[in-house]
């Protein structure tokens, strides 16, 4: 059973790793194409399906009009919005770079069980994965409060914007959820002190 538990954290950790590259080039992507709508976006147009693209031979930058649970108007009438176009890219950015670092630490955290697994070794396992869950929890909380931040800003600036509320509960219940197992592991980390203070 121990041996199938290493092979499955070991599969975890390889797929974490690459889903958290894949996310960092995305990121990348929409930093690139920030960058390519701010020195011209004049170049950016509607495509017949009302997608924001830069047409450059066999690539193609889009400019995305859905952000995980946002969604925002990118058109001004027949004309380009840039307002709302820039706070998209922004916005797209941000989420990304956080899914990034919750696969990160996702990654993290099976390499520490799969080692604490080979070892047989009862010590050193729960504070790392304590810190490993809580920081996943703020991750996923700080996405909500970017979508929020968002959805006001667009407020602001007059952008239209629709934010799909039950979605975004998803990323609430997931990121006080593992809130609340770091903090289980946290309790374990004290009870195992104050169990070798007594022996």
């Amino acid at each position: 059973m121990k041996r199938k538990l290493i092979i499955g954290g070991t599969y975890a950790w390889f797929q974490a790793r690459v889903l958290e590259i894949v996310m960092w080039i995305a990121v990348a992507c929409h930093v690139a194409a920030l960058v390519l709508f701010l020195v011209d976006p004049g170049s950016f147009a509607f495509d017949n399906q009302g997608r924001l693209l830069r047409q450059n031979g066999a690539w193609n930058i889009s400019v995305p009009d859905t952000v995980f649970d946002v969604s925002i108007h990118l058109a001004d009438g027949a004309d380009v919005n840039v307002r709302a176009a820039v706070l998209s890219l922004v916005t797209a950015g941000a989420l990304w770079s956080l899914v990034a670092l919750v696969f990160h630490e996702v990654a993290d955290a099976c390499r520490g069980v799969t080692q604490w697994l080979r070892e047989e070794n009862d010590a050193g396992l729960h504070m790392p994965l304590a810190a490993h869950l809580r920081r996943i929890g703020w991750y996923l909380l700080i996405v909500f409060a970017v979508e929020c931040v968002a959805g006001f800003i667009a407020i602001f600036i007059d952008v239209y914007v629709f934010i799909s509320l039950g979605p975004i509960n998803v990323w609430v219940v997931f990121g006080v959820f593992a809130l609340l197992l770091g903090a289980v592991f946290d309790y374990a980390v004290s009870m195992q002190r104050e169990m070798d203070g007594l022996v």
